[in-house]
C-alpha cells in the first residue's frame, strides 16, 4: 500500500542581516516542540507558490514581495511522507507575528543547531550554512606540516576544510584526520573526509567527499542526512548521476586550467553556467579557482569556488 505524500510549502526568510525566521511547533502536533522554518501544507489543486503566500500570510502577517526556489526536499518519516517545495524570501512586507500563538524569532544562520529541527529540515539548514569557498588539502611533508597549513587556512576565515590525502593509506589517513578533526573542531570548522563513507564511524567529521568514480558504486545516499555529502563531477552525466545520491553539493570541474593536477579540457565559465543551472544542488567551481572568482561564478549559477593551492601553499 502506498503513503499518502503530504507537500508542504516552506520559507526561509532572511533579513539584511543575514537572519532567519524560525518558529516553534506546537506540543502537540506532528514533531512537536521543534523549531522549523515558517509554511504549511499545500491544498489540493493549489499552486506552490500561492500555497506559500497564504500560509506565510495566515501564520505571521506578511506578504511575500520576492521569493526564489531554493529546494525541494523528499523525506520518510515512520508516520508519515512529506515533500517540501522551499523558497527563498528576501523582501517581504509587515512585521512577522506569531498569529497562531507559535513562538517565532530571528536566529543567526551559522548558529542554527540541525538538533533542534525536524530532520526534513536539516537538508535546508546545511543549504544555508555552506560558504562560498571551500578548501582542500594540498600536499604536506608531515603531520606537523598538515596541522600548520590547516590552521593557516582556518585563520584566513576558511568554514569547510576537505581532507584529500591519496597517497596514503587507510591506517596513517585515519590518524591525519583524527588530528584535523581535533584543531577544526576547536575553531568550528567543519572538516570533510575524501574517503569511504564507511570511515565515518572511526572519524566522526561532519561529512564525506566521494570522487566520480566512487560515486558510482553506490545506488542512493551512502551517509545520513545529518552529514555533508559532496561529489567531484566533471559532465552532466556526473552531474546526474549526483543527483541520484542526493548530495549536499558538488565540485564541478575543471573551470580553469588547474596548478595541482590534470582534471581534463577547460570547461570555462559559460559551460559551467549551462551544466549549474540544471541541478537542484549547489555546485561549486573547482580548477584554477581563486577567492577573486567568487562573484563571477555567482553570477553564473555557482554557489562559490573550492580551491586546493590558492590557500594552501
Amino acid at each position: 500500500m502506498s503513503v499518502k505524500v503530504v507537500h508542504v510549502a516552506v520559507g526561509v526568510i532572511v533579513n539584511s542581516n543575514y537572519q532567519v525566521l524560525i518558529s516553534k511547533r506546537a506540543s502537540h502536533v506532528h514533531q512537536a516542540n521543534l523549531w522549523e522554518f515558517p509554511g504549511g501544507k499545500i491544498e489540493s489543486g493549489e499552486a506552490i507558490v500561492s500555497a506559500l503566500s497564504r500560509e506565510l500570510e495566515e501564520e505571521l502577517g506578511i506578504k511575500t514581495q520576492c521569493y526564489d526556489h531554493l529546494m525541494t526536499i523528499d523525506h520518510n518519516y515512520d508516520d508519515k511522507s512529506v515533500c517540501l517545495h522551499v523558497f527563498m524570501i528576501t523582501d517581504f512586507s509587515g512585521d512577522p507575528v506569531g498569529k497562531e500563538g507559535q513562538l517565532i524569532k530571528w536566529h543567526d544562520i551559522s548558529d542554527l543547531n540541525t538538533s533542534e529541527f525536524p530532520v526534513a529540515n536539516i537538508a535546508i539548514i546545511n543549504r544555508l550554512q555552506l560558504p562560498d569557498l571551500i578548501q582542500i588539502t594540498g600536499d604536506y611533508s608531515d603531520p606537523d606540516d598538515l596541522l600548520k597549513k590547516t590552521k593557516s587556512c582556518i585563520t584566513k576565515g576558511i568554514k569547510i576544510i576537505q581532507f584529500r590525502a591519496h597517497e596514503h593509506d587507510d591506517s596513517v589517513y585515519i590518524v591525519h584526520a583524527k588530528a584535523m578533526l581535533e584543531l577544526c573542531r576547536k575553531h568550528n570548522v567543519r572538516l570533510i573526509l575524501n574517503r569511504n563513507p564507511g570511515l565515518l564511524k572511526i572519524v566522526d567529521a561532519d561529512g564525506i567527499h566521494l570522487t566520480r568514480h566512487e560515486m558510482k558504486k553506490y545506488s542512493h545516499r551512502p551517509i545520513e542526512k545529518n552529514k555533508l555529502l559532496s561529489v567531484s563531477c566533471h559532465n552532466n552525466e556526473e552531474l546526474s548521476y549526483a543527483s541520484k545520491l542526493n548530495v549536499d553539493y558538488c565540485f564541478l570541474s575543471p573551470v580553469k586550467a588547474a596548478v595541482s593536477h590534470n582534471a581534463g579540457v577547460e570547461l570555462g565559465i559559460d559551460r559551467f553556467s549551462g551544466l549549474s543551472k540544471k541541478y537542484n544542488y549547489p555546485v561549486y567551481a573547482l580548477g584554477g579557482m581563486t577567492e577573486k572568482d567568487i562573484p563571477v561564478i555567482k553570477k553564473h549559477a555557482g554557489k562559490g569556488v573550492a580551491v586546493i593551492s590558492a590557500n594552501w601553499e
